[in-house]
Parts: C-alpha cells; structure tokens; sequence
C-alpha cells in the first residue's frame, strides 16, 4: 500500500507543475523492441503529450519517455537498483528516480544520463532531490511521498 500510495502522490507532484508533458502510474513501455521486446512497468512514468491526444496510449515507446520512477519493494530490490537501472540507461531514457521507503527516513536516488556513452550518473541519495523534465526544476522530498 505504501508503494504505491508514494507512487500516486509521486504523480500528482509531478502533474502539478506539469508542461507539456503526463506523470502517469501503471503504464507498460517498450524499452526494446522486435520479436522479443522488452516491455516495463515503471512506477511512474513521465511523456509528452501527444498532439490531439487526451489520454496517453495503452504503451509508450522509450524515446517517448522523459522520466521514471521505481518505488523499491523488498521484492524489487535488485531489479530496481541494478537491473531496471541498466536497462532504463540502455533505451535511452533521460532520468530514473529511485524512491527507497524501506527504512525511516526513506531516500530518493536520482540517476541522470550525463555520460557520453549514456550512462546515467547518480545524484547522492537523501531525503530530497531535484528533478528537471522538460527544462522544469520539480523538488521532491520524501515527506511528499508518505501518505
């Protein structure tokens, strides 16, 4: 219930302040594709909008994608730190925020691709991070993920 409850308000904290862009929860994207693609389901998702579009479409395409983020379970653990991470940074997507709510105080983990090769570099973990989508500076404290 936490996790996704942090996930929801993580959501409407993006969305607040949004530009042209949608923060969406529970939304598959097609990290590679062809006859075996890989397909995620990020905690929250962040795109542009589609011209004409209301809504967002069923799946989004990785070069859509502007940002995601993974609320860690005790489950999830080495998937959203090491494998989701490496695939996040391979499809090319800009930014990846890790929201650990596992142990008080709960940290947030911002990784951002700065590299030349694309790899995503990580901001120090703590209580608060700044996130930039689409030129917007967004602060996210882990108080504002806590229902």
């Amino acid at each position: 219930f936490i996790n996704r409850g942090a996930a929801t308000l993580l959501a409407g904290l993006l969305n607040a302040d949004r530009g042209d862009w949608v923060a969406v929860t529970d939304m598959d994207v097609t990290l590679r594709d062809g006859p075996a693609p890989t397909v995620r389901r990020p905690d929250v998702v962040v795109a542009r909008r589609r011209r004409g579009e209301s809504l967002p479409p069923a799946r989004l395409l990785a070069d859509e994608v502007l940002f995601v983020a993974e609320v860690v379970s005790p489950s999830s653990v080495e998937r959203d730190l090491v494998t989701k991470r490496r695939e996040y940074s391979e499809a090319g997507i800009p930014a990846y925020l890790v929201v650990d709510l596992r142990a008080e105080p709960g940290a947030l983990t911002l990784y951002e691709q700065v590299e030349a090769d694309g790899g995503y570099v990580a901001s120090p973990s703590g209580s608060t991070v700044t996130v930039i989508v689409a030129g917007r500076r967004i602060d996210i404290a882990v108080d504002d993920l806590l229902t």
